[in-house]
């Protein structure tokens, strides 16, 4: 019995070191929000890329379409950022007029980062996010060789001589 008076002090509550931990978990805190709202506006914005890549993606297929106009591929791309619940977009197409001879369709998205995001920190998200899409019409095949030259500059792709 007498060896137990020995170790009756680690039944003791460890006082001084509850203070300890409170303020380490109050410095963490803020680091730890901060993060994680770093995290949550980053997939955000990758939630907003795919978004407008689909938009304009789907878009260009619309015009692609013997018969179709300009103002039909904007609807589509429209209904679906707007299914996205994005504001503030800007959707260019182009030819503004889509013809028979019309090769190459464009279509391209821009996005405001910062009045799409959740979290905001002014000043902070202050860029746009980019889609563009190009795509070859169906057309008969001389029309479609006509638009390949246009379409290889404006994916960079070098020509062969």
């Amino acid at each position: 019995m007498i060896g137990l008076r020995h170790h009756r002090h680690f039944d003791r509550p460890n006082r001084p070191r509850c203070g300890a931990m409170l303020v380490e978990f109050a410095m963490i805190l803020p680091v730890a929000m901060l993060l994680f709202m770093v995290l949550i506006e980053t997939s955000r914005a990758l939630l907003i890329q795919h978004s407008i890549d689909t938009a304009a993606y789907e878009g260009a297929r619309v015009g692609i379409i013997a018969g179709a106009s300009a103002a039909e591929v904007v609807a589509e791309s429209q209904s679906l950022l707007d299914a996205a619940g994005l504001v503030d977009t800007a959707i260019e197409v182009e030819p503004t007029t889509i013809t028979e001879d019309t090769a190459v369709i464009r279509v391209r998205i821009t996005v405001p980062a910062q009045s799409n995001q959740w979290f905001i920190i002014p000043d902070a998200v202050d860029f746009d996010i980019v889609s563009e899409v190009a795509l070859m019409t169906e057309r008969p095949p001389i029309v479609k060789l006509s638009g390949l030259p246009k379409l290889l500059q404006q994916l960079s792709i070098p020509q062969r001589n």
